[in-house]
């Protein structure tokens, strides 16, 4: 088969995808699913993540399939593991991001509460302890969800949570989040 006929025959493929056709989907599957997850693994994800990112991926390709304009330039099978290689160094950066967030976050802070954090970054880890975290921050409730949130996520000082929560004074506010801080703690390590 030539390199033309190739392309014409993955580009009836991603017709095919677009036209909501699961024959495509199942080839598509079939095709590069293996080779899209072992790229991804020998990135260190590990199968479970590497199946995310190739359905995500997959999804990338559904999305441009139904664009009557998108031509296919390489296989179905290079544009998926570019793809999800470009979606998993994505997802790295915006993990190690936020560790560094809450390192940096814990470094100003006094040890007792830089341990909570550091203990609650431990526990977070992967998709699972995150889910828990945020329903620990759920249970958590007003106004400790979002005075927690107001400091670490909207970097807000001591003096404007004092102001936002009507605390008479920043050593008020901070006593108030450390005491929020030790209740999520508390939640997230009996999930």
């Amino acid at each position: 088969m030539s390199k033309t006929e190739e392309f014409l025959e993955e580009n009836i493929l991603v017709r095919s995808l677009a036209n909501n056709e699961q024959h495509a989907f199942q080839a598509v599957y079939k095709k590069c699913f293996p080779m899209v997850t072992r790229s991804l693994q020998n990135m260190s994800a590990e199968l479970f993540e590497a199946e995310d990112i190739y359905h995500a991926s997959l999804l990338v390709l559904y999305e441009k399939a139904k664009d009557p304009n998108f031509k296919l330039s390489c296989k179905i099978s290079t544009f998926l593991v570019a793809v999800s290689r470009k979606l998993w160094l994505k997802k790295l950066e915006s993990e190690k991001r936020l560790r560094q967030k809450e390192i940096d976050y814990a470094r100003l802070h006094d040890n007792e509460q830089a341990n909570a954090l550091f203990e609650i970054n431990e526990v977070s880890k992967g998709q699972i302890q995150l889910k828990l975290l945020h329903e620990a921050l759920e249970t958590l409730g007003s106004p400790c969800k979002e005075l927690l949130q107001a400091f670490y996520i909207e970097e807000k000082s001591m003096k404007e949570l004092a102001a936002k929560f009507n605390y008479t004074n920043s050593d008020n506010a901070k006593t108030q989040k450390h005491k929020c801080l030790k209740r999520l703690k508390k939640i997230f390590l009996k999930k």
